[in-house]
Order: C-alpha cells, then sequence, then structure tokens
C-alpha cells in the first residue's frame, strides 16, 4: 500500500484527472438569481408569517444583504442563519429594522 503514495495514477499508474484550483468550489458556485429565488421562496417566504413579509434579499457575487423590517426582533438573527444556509452564499449582511411588535426584554 506504501508503494502507491504519491502516484498520480493509484496502481495503475494512470493519470485519473486534474484538478485545479478552483475546481472544488465550482460544485458551490450558484448564479445570484437562484439564490435569490430560493431567498424569497424557503428563507423569506417560509419566515414570512412569523413577521418578516417587509424583509427584502439582494445577491451580488454569492452576498447577500437582508434590508427591511421584521416585527419581532429575535426574527434578525434567524434570518441571517437562515440565509448563510443556503448553497452558494459567501457572506450575509443584514440592515433590518425591527417596527412595533414583540420586544425583547432589557
Amino acid at each position: 500500500m506504501a508503494a502507491n503514495v504519491g502516484r498520480p495514477g493509484g496502481r495503475s499508474g494512470n493519470l485519473l484527472g486534474i484538478v485545479s484550483r478552483g475546481g472544488p468550489l465550482r460544485v458551490f458556485l450558484r448564479k445570484d438569481d437562484a439564490i435569490r429565488e430560493e431567498m424569497a421562496r424557503e428563507v423569506i417566504g417560509r419566515t414570512a408569517r412569523l413577521g418578516a413579509a417587509g424583509v427584502t434579499a439582494e445577491v451580488v457575487r454569492g452576498q447577500v444583504a437582508l434590508h427591511g423590517t421584521v416585527t419581532d426582533p429575535l426574527l434578525v438573527p434567524v434570518l441571517v442563519r437562515m440565509c448563510a444556509s443556503v448553497d452558494g452564499v459567501v457572506s450575509v449582511s443584514e440592515d433590518v429594522r425591527v417596527t412595533a411588535g414583540l420586544t425583547t426584554p432589557a
């Protein structure tokens, strides 16, 4: 088994493939429109009844910026975590304000 270490083709010695720097990451790359659609449907859509109906997502090169209003301040970190879990998202920033509704205890 130690004889195969360092041999690019394994036992046969035949080259099996080449990995470029960007190759392994290509699986995770998604178009901004696809990310935005998933955000609208899966993240904002699922939390709209909880008070996130006023939130929109802007996506540029996998970087998500959330804007808008929520009625519950506890929704902000939930939205950020849900957005960060979407495939293709590189980072999430938020500019979400809390409107009249629930408040967190001091």
